[in-house]
């Protein structure tokens, strides 16, 4: 991580701490870290997701030399151009189920992160007096901003970098940078507050507002996705469709 980036970790720290009273970092750890590796089980999707399909479009190609009559030149043509747009197909087959895999993941990650969330409201329910609303109307936005870059992407990008060899830091910046993009897109409806005379009734007023927005932010996080990854999957699909129809003419020249 780059020194200017964990001086603006430690200013957003240490920001949560004056204004809400809560240390983000005592929410790293181990059971966190056990459910990241739940979640990020890299290796295996990846080898499920994205090689699968090629191995099975690399098959089909090979069993073309058994049942297509080839001529000489037929061999030379379909052993070059086949190879090339089978891998092409397959690859973009595998990427686009990958890119389905990961949005699940994301998803998991970003819904554990509004879990944290509740559990430090309910924690400052109880032993606090920050929760208040004239304290700060932007509590849950500055508290999804800590937990994302304080707690869910370190613990994230350590436990990946731990469990992948080699390409693990180019998969963690690439779900970093996407856990950033998607987080930037949440934000919260903290309600409008009206002054109680009893101040444990403000309290608890603004406790279930939090609460309810923190639901509401889940139905963010689903619509959210789902637009980032369907513009994400859009050049993968349009891919499949101009090798497959490229694929189905040289079939068709060769047959």
């Amino acid at each position: 991580m780059k020194k200017n980036q964990m001086r603006d970790i430690e200013k957003l720290s240490e920001t949560i701490k004056d204004e809400l009273g809560i240390d983000i970092q005592k929410y790293r750890n181990a059971e966190l870290a056990g459910k990241f590796i739940e979640l990020l089980a890299f290796p295996k999707y990846i080898s499920n997701q994205l090689i699968r399909p090629v191995s099975i479009y690399l098959g089909v190609f090979l069993f073309g030399f058994l049942i297509f009559d080839l001529a000489p030149i037929d061999y030379l043509v379909y052993g070059v151009l086949g190879f090339l747009l089978f891998l092409a197909s397959g690859t973009l087959l595998g990427l686009l189920f990958l890119s389905g895999k990961m949005k699940t993941d994301i998803t998991e990650l970003l819904n554990y992160s509004l879990d944290i969330m509740n559990s430090i409201i309910m924690d400052l329910n109880k032993v606090s007096s920050q929760l208040r609303p004239e304290k700060r109307k932007d509590t849950l936005g500055l508290l999804f901003n800590g937990i994302i870059h304080i707690v869910t992407i370190p613990t994230m990008s350590e436990v990946i970098r731990d469990k992948i060899p080699f390409i693990g830091g180019y998969i963690a910046k690439l779900l970093t940078r996407t856990l950033v993009f998607i987080s930037d897109r949440i934000k919260f409806d903290e309600g409008v507050f009206k002054p109680e005379v009893n101040s444990n009734e403000v309290k608890e007023s603004t406790f279930e507002t939090y609460l309810k927005s923190i639901s509401n932010a889940r139905l963010k996080v689903d619509k959210v996705l789902d637009t980032a990854f369907s513009l994400a999957q859009t050049p993968l699909k349009l891919g499949m469709g101009i090798t497959h129809l490229i694929l189905i003419l040289l079939l068709f020249i060769i047959n």
